[in-house]
């Protein structure tokens, strides 16, 4: 098998377990319970990192349209909105590693940050259209929930993604490699 198409099977399969994975779903908040932990990010940002931000791109699609299909929860939107903070945590590192791949996790804290800045003005934007809630209270709900929520998340799927990379890289590399 041609090394291209090993390494986007392997973004399939890793966008497959980050479907499986994103099922798994707690409220991190109480007072937001909107706002739901899954790990799936993890498998999408092992995608990104192994395989270059295309592939990490291309994974977290296929992983919110099979979330969608499947589940349907939070509608188009909430999909959408999923899309776009997890492409600030995954495609940032990425990219990041692309051009130094020895600064792993100032790379990785990046991505959290970009999923957590991004987040604000979608928020804003997004979030008035979909509850009906005034501008000012969602304003107010970025800044007890949501910021919190995505450094939260984002700092619990970076560790978790940091303990399975080291066995998992080598592996998905000479995968390809072959």
């Amino acid at each position: 098998m041609r090394r291209s198409i090993k390494i986007y099977v392997g973004g399939a399969l890793l966008s497959a377990i980050g479907f499986i994975l994103m099922l798994f779903q707690v409220p991190l908040i109480p007072e937001a319970n909107f706002l739901l932990y899954d790990p799936g990010d993890v498998a999408v940002l092992l995608a990104g990192i192994v395989y270059g931000p295309w592939i990490g791109f291309l994974s977290i699609l296929i992983k919110n349209i099979l979330y969608f299909i499947i589940k349907g929860l939070g509608g188009p939107i909430g999909v959408l909105m999923n899309t776009i903070a997890t492409g600030g945590f995954v495609i940032v590192p990425a990219l990041i590693l692309k051009y130094n791949s020895k600064i792993l996790i100032p790379a990785l804290l990046a991505g959290v940050a970009a999923k957590t800045l991004i987040m604000i003005p979608v928020n804003l934007v997004f979030t008035p259209m979909y509850t009906g809630l005034p501008v000012a209270e969602v304003w107010n709900l970025i800044k007890v929930a949501v910021i919190p929520f995505n450094i939260v998340q984002g700092s619990i799927n970076m560790l978790l993604f940091l303990l399975i990379y080291g066995v998992l890289e080598r592996y998905l590399k000479k995968m390809v490699a072959k």
